[in-house]
């Protein structure tokens, strides 16, 4: 790497931290945050995460210990939430950009992707401290994992180190402690590495076994935690899972995912469909196997970047609402993702490359399997899995501007638009952001001066960009936005909701 590619690589990184930092800082807080910063949160840290007084049918909380920590401090003092942004989200980029490779052009690309995320994900993770502090650092842990076994080749390691030893086990027991979904997947993804291990080491003491014993020790942790007890035997009033025989289950799990875990996992992300739908039928085109079977991929692909488009925007009027959209979208949807993997295994020529694919591919789907099983399934509990859709379209990317050398010499000019683009983006959500910042801030000082001086009633302004945030309304919360304030009873206010 040449000194100006470092230097340049710096420039973006710094800029990442600069954006995030900026994020944390302005990211308001909201219903869950009100909790985690209030009493009810520093009771929950003293005992475990679990409200013991409580009877079964409204036991708090979870066994996602390091998420609920750092919710905890980040909702209470500004410098963590700065540092947890900063921190994490730069994190996230940069293994993204290392584990596919490429210049630093490709950190352009990762942002619009991240930016492209629909509406209810990009809420619940990016402008909500509580959907921040578990989505992100989670996704963050394992991408760092797969990062270490790729730039360290622990693959093929036959002599271990003690660093790499302990840093394995503490960093796959820390990713058991955020996210019920991960935490099987990362055991999971622990029995996947030690096999490949043991096979190219030779050696049953490996790094991908280290992984595996980390992953079942904080599982172990994690759902040895009371609430789970409640969860598996409906006790709980939020999570909840399917009663019945197993056939009865089968059939239910088929039909929740055609309900609405395919619209979640795939339809939702259209913008994501169409990049990758082109990058596909790019690849083919430059393929040396450009036969019939291609060109038949090709005209479906470009047939369901129509669909995609219709099913979004204009569903209501072309499919008249009808009952039987939820079936055609899990067919369309169906086939495009086999032969996505038709074109993985088909047409692209490295065989690594090839198998990074087809491992981020299915990864996407066992980490969303658990929803089959237990509800509800926010937007957000779908964030990881396009986060490894994003990592499959960075390398078809980095195989289609390969194959295409013509595409190549546009680099620089999509590079400089692309940059435009995300100064113009970055601006306008930052000003957007401080306008709320300065409206909250204000409302606050208002309420907080005439609570001093013995209470009353407080009309508080609406934020003027509310839409970067999930149902924002202080006034279906009351109680927890008094106790995170310290505002007193004899207050009232009405928040005036656009």
């Amino acid at each position: 790497m040449s000194l100006v590619t470092k230097l340049k690589e710096k420039k973006a990184v710094l800029i990442m931290i600069a954006l995030f930092a900026a994020m944390g800082c302005l990211v308001i807080m909201s219903t869950d945050d009100w909790f985690w910063g209030g009493t009810g949160g520093s009771y929950l840290l003293r005992h475990n995460f679990f409200d013991s007084s409580l009877d079964s049918a409204n036991a708090i909380a979870n066994g996602r210990y390091f998420g609920n920590i750092i919710e905890v401090f980040t909702t209470k003092r500004l410098i963590f939430r700065v540092l947890m942004y900063a921190v994490f989200g730069t994190s996230l980029v940069v293994l993204l950009k290392k584990l596919v490779g490429g210049s630093e052009k490709l950190y352009l690309a990762i942002f619009f992707l991240l930016i492209l995320l629909p509406k209810d994900k990009i809420q619940q993770v990016f402008f909500w401290n509580a959907g921040f502090s578990n989505y992100v650092p989670s996704i963050v842990l394992v991408l760092l994992i797969f990062y270490l076994f790729k730039q360290y080749h622990l693959f093929e390691q036959k002599k271990l180190t003690a660093p790499l030893l302990i840093g394995m086990f503490v960093l796959s027991f820390a990713a058991q402690l955020f996210l019920e979904n991960l935490t099987v997947y990362n055991v999971l993804l622990g029995f996947f590495l030690f096999i490949v291990s043991f096979k190219k080491s030779r050696k049953f003491l490996n790094y991908g076994l280290i992984h595996l014993l980390g992953a079942i020790s904080g599982l172990v942790v994690m759902f040895t935690h009371p609430s789970y007890q409640y969860i598996f035997s409906n006790n709980d009033t939020y999570r909840s899972v399917p009663a019945g025989t197993d056939s009865n289950i089968i059939v239910r799990m088929l039909q929740t995912y055609i309900d609405a875990i395919n619209d979640l996992l795939l339809m939702d992300n259209i913008w994501l469909n169409i990049i990758l739908s082109g990058l596909c039928i790019l690849l083919i085109l430059k393929a040396k196997k450009h036969d019939k079977f291609g060109k038949g991929i090709i005209v479906f692909y470009a047939f369901s970047i129509g669909y995609f488009i219709l099913n979004k925007y204009f569903a209501q009027v072309v499919f008249l609402g009808s009952v039987k959209l939820p079936l055609l979208n899990f067919f369309v949807s169906t086939t495009w993702i086999l032969l996505l993997l038709v074109i993985i295994m088909r047409y692209v020529d490295n065989r690594k490359t090839s198998g990074r694919l087809s491992f981020y591919l299915i990864s996407a789907f066992v980490i969303a399997g658990p929803f089959l099983l237990i509800t509800p399934y926010p937007a957000r509990s779908f964030f990881t899995s396009y986060i490894f859709f994003v990592l499959i379209i960075l390398e078809l990317l980095q195989e289609v501007l390969r194959n295409h050398q013509e595409l190549q010499q546009d680099v620089t000019v999509w590079a400089r638009i692309g940059t435009l683009l995300f100064t113009l983006i970055t601006v306008t959500a930052l000003v957007s952001m401080s306008a709320n910042r300065y409206i909250y801030s204000r409302n606050l000082s208002h309420i907080q001066a005439v609570d001093q001086s013995g209470g009353g009633v407080v009309q508080m302004d609406a934020l003027p960009f509310v839409y970067y945030y999930k149902d924002f309304n202080p006034n279906n919360n009351p109680d927890l936005f008094k106790d995170y304030y310290k505002i007193s009873n004899e207050l009232h206010y009405i928040y005036r909701a656009k």
